[in-house]
């Protein structure tokens, strides 16, 4: 398609020749190297020559053979004009419609497109015309320029000493009065301190600039700051070397301070050695640490782990002993113990540094017995030797703490024990540790000794001495006869139901309590109809269907040892029967170490006495009512049946009706009845009890606990204890295995049908 068809010149009558109004547009190189013309919306023509901006073309319908109507000439009828210079832009060739510049260099960035109006006209002097739009193609003819000469910039530090994140720390931009740009930027090698811990990224039309390398702010030079250069181009023809398409500028980095670093500990393990008896408050390390942040200005407060507990830190990072070592403990000689360094940051960093312990021995455990500490012998028995004692020192033998040991019988020992033991030492036993043979030294009769305690001093070879028990438990030969004897037993219950009660043993008076199996238990007469006899052990046990009253029992014991027949042994049991009311108005109190045949020991319903009647009478005085009756409804407990020293109770009350406790102890149910006929409320009788306590033990001699004031119904079963009321001096056993002596008075409680009770074994 041409310019001629496009543009039609055409005359009408051959006698007026126009030039069809159109527009032309055409696209130049500013810079003259091509240009393309455009008419209205067709496809651009491209064209080649210096400052040729298009040609144009019209036709004239007269005959060219004749004449010169048909013969064109163009013109341009408006032009622009230059304002520096005042010269028309636009020149066109009369004969040939070729529009080209007349002056020098247009530039896009001042006047970006032309209007020019070009005018035919053939030989007749008619005239056709059309506009030409010009537009300037952008060339790269402008200098990129970085919108700031100074960039500046405070950044955080990089977090750690790990390679930074590539987070953007700037933006960079440019001007640039080309129209299309395409910039990269760089950061300018050794324009700068810290130039190499940086990068710029190009993003569109901007940079981001960016950290290469960790930027510490503990670091005196990074702390200091950054500068450096920052250049942009906009990919002229020269590239980075084109200084007409290149900017330069500086950029300025500071750094914040951030919480980034530990404390940091001068020396981060440490070991070292104390002796076992080093005095708290000794100062056994100083393990400071320097937090690097905030100049080294940050405050470090520590605290200590491990280490047997015992150790303690300063606010400087001093570590001091506060309290003693025990190299023979739980902890051992060997310990660890880690000293946390922590900042006051957010978040707050810590940092630990380690510090071994080896603790040297001083002689500070005396040397014990190795068992056996219970040794035996049967009463009646010519001079003989009981066992051999050795023992064994938890210090380190290897500093003179431990054996040879000297083994001998402490002088405080009693007389009887010093006439009837004795101890010979070899310095040759147990591999020349040293040890003592334990000899009696003659017969030993159960009935006045059934064991004998003897101390024995051990002493180390650094001189440190202890005393310890060796029990010697006297065996029971069945040499002495039976005499005649009673008791009386006491069974409180709940009027109707229950169960057969257990009321104890047969009693007969007999020294010896280790002869059950030579002996044999039958009534005396007819058996009576509510109670029944175990013959081989002397059990005697209740029906259920006793009632409120006064039974007496007569039963006879043989011996075959002794050749002695039918010994009389009588039983009294009296019935009485509780009260739901008395029963729900108890309260417990336990006291330890004693049994309940002790406490009951001489004890009577009507007349008290013995430890259960103290008991009775300092609970009337401490309610300052003598008109107040104390009824006990239980006492249960448990003996011990060990031959070793009677452990101590823990000092915090325990629940002897639900839980089993060490040693012997004895638990009293009671209420207290008023003068109306009522009864004290248990809640308050149990803060009456709890709060003279010390008045208690200080009476009983016995450590005393008031358990919760929960109803004795709720409990299972209960059961009271006390000796015969008779002249007999002889007391009572309180061992369930004896066969001749009498098992202590027992009280045992029907609850709700159900016949309750516990024998005092």
């Amino acid at each position: 398609m041409s310019l001629r068809d496009i543009i039609p010149l055409y005359s009408q009558n051959d006698i007026d020749v126009k030039m069809h109004s159109s527009v032309i547009h055409v696209t130049v190189d500013a810079l003259n190297s091509t240009f393309c013309v455009q008419v209205d919306n067709c496809p651009q023509l491209i064209y080649s020559g210096y400052l040729e901006v298009a040609v144009v073309s019209a036709w004239d319908a007269d005959d060219e053979a004749e004449g010169t109507n048909a013969r064109l000439t163009y013109s341009i009828e408006k032009n622009v004009i230059d304002e520096r210079t005042g010269q028309a832009i636009f020149m066109v060739e009369a004969d040939t419609g070729l529009v080209k510049t007349a002056i020098c260099c247009l530039d896009r960035e001042t006047t970006p497109e032309y209007h020019i109006q070009v005018v035919a006209v053939d030989g007749g002097g008619l005239k056709g015309s059309g506009t030409v739009v010009v537009r300037l193609a952008d060339v790269n003819d402008n200098s990129p320029r970085l919108t700031r000469e100074l960039w500046e910039a405070e950044v955080e530090e990089t977090w750690g000493a790990g390679p930074p994140r590539d987070d953007t720390l700037l933006e960079i931009t440019t001007d640039d009065r080309d129209t299309s740009n395409y910039f990269f930027y760089r950061v300018v090698e050794a324009s700068g301190w810290g130039w190499d811990h940086f990068n710029i990224r190009t993003v569109g039309t901007y940079g981001e600039l960016y950290a290469t390398r960790t930027l510490d702010y503990e670091n005196p030079l990074h702390r200091r700051g950054f500068k450096f250069m920052v250049q942009v181009t906009d990919r002229g023809r020269g590239g980075w070397d084109d200084a007409r398409h290149t900017d330069t500028a500086w950029v300025l980095i500071r750094l914040k301070d951030v919480n980034d670093n530990p404390p940091e500990f001068r020396r981060t393990t440490v070991h070292i050695t104390v002796q076992e008896d080093t005095a708290p408050g000794t100062l056994l390390a100083s393990m400071p640490a320097v937090d690097p942040d905030m100049e080294g200005r940050q405050r470090v407060e520590y605290r200590v782990v491990g280490g047997w507990g015992a150790l303690s830190v300063e606010a400087g990072g001093g570590v001091r002993l506060w309290r003693a070592l025990d190299r023979e403990g739980e902890g051992g000689a060997e310990g660890v113990a880690r000293v946390v360094g922590v900042d006051e940051g957010r978040p707050p960093l810590s940092s630990t540094a380690t510090l071994s312990i080896t603790v040297t021995d001083v002689n500070d455990c005396p040397p014990r017995l190795l068992p056996p500490t219970v040794l035996h012998v049967t009463e009646g028995t010519s001079a003989v030797r009981l066992g051999v004692l050795t023992a064994t020192d938890d210090d380190v033998w290897e500093m003179g703490h431990g054996p040879p040991f000297a083994l001998a019988l402490a002088a405080s020992n009693p007389a009887h024990v010093l006439d009837l033991i004795a101890l010979k030492f070899d310095a040759n036993l147990d591999s020349g540790r040293g040890g003592a043979e334990v000899w009696t030294l003659g017969p030993v009769d159960r009935e006045q000794h059934r064991q004998l305690t003897a101390e024995v001093v051990v002493r180390d070879a650094g001189g440190l001495a202890a005393s310890h028990p060796v029990t010697v438990v006297v065996d029971d030969v069945n040499d002495n006869p039976m005499r005649p004897a009673a008791k009386t037993v006491y069974l409180w219950k709940i009027q109707g139901g229950g169960s057969d009660a257990s009321l104890g043993r047969v009693y007969v008076d007999d020294p010896d309590d280790w002869d059950l199996h030579d002996k044999s238990f039958a009534w005396a007469g007819s058996p009576h109809p509510l109670f029944s006899l175990n013959t081989s052990t002397g059990d005697i046990y209740a029906s259920k269907l006793l009632r409120e009253g006064r039974y007496e029992l007569q039963f006879g014991v043989s011996d075959r040892v002794w050749g002695q027949q039918d010994v009389s042994a009588n039983v009294t049991v009296g019935v009485r029967y509780l009260t739901h009311e008395a029963l729900a108005h108890a309260v417990p109190i336990t006291l330890t170490p004693t049994t309940p045949s002790a406490l009951t020991m001489g004890w009577t319903p009507k007349r008290g006495g013995g430890g259960l009647g103290t008991l009775t009478q300092a609970v009337t005085k401490l309610l300052g009512d003598p008109s107040n009756s104390i009824e006990i409804m239980s006492v249960y407990g448990h003996p011990d049946t060990s031959y070793a020293s009677i452990s101590p109770v823990a000092a915090h009350p325990v629940h002897a009706h639900n839980a089993a406790l060490p040693g012997p102890y004895a638990c009293v149910w009671l209420s207290v009845k008023l003068s109306d006929g009522g009864f004290m409320d248990p809640v308050k009788l149990q803060g009456l009890l709890s709060l003279h306590l010390q008045h208690l033990e200080s009476v009983m001699n016995v450590r005393v606990a008031v358990e919760d004031a929960v109803s004795i119904e709720d409990q299972t079963e209960g059961s009271v204890a006390a000796p015969t009321d008779t002249t007999d001096t002889q007391d009572p056993s309180s061992v369930a295995s004896l066969a001749s002596t009498a098992l202590p008075l027992q009280k045992n409680i029907n609850i709700e049908g159900k016949l309750a009770y516990k024998r005092i074994e």
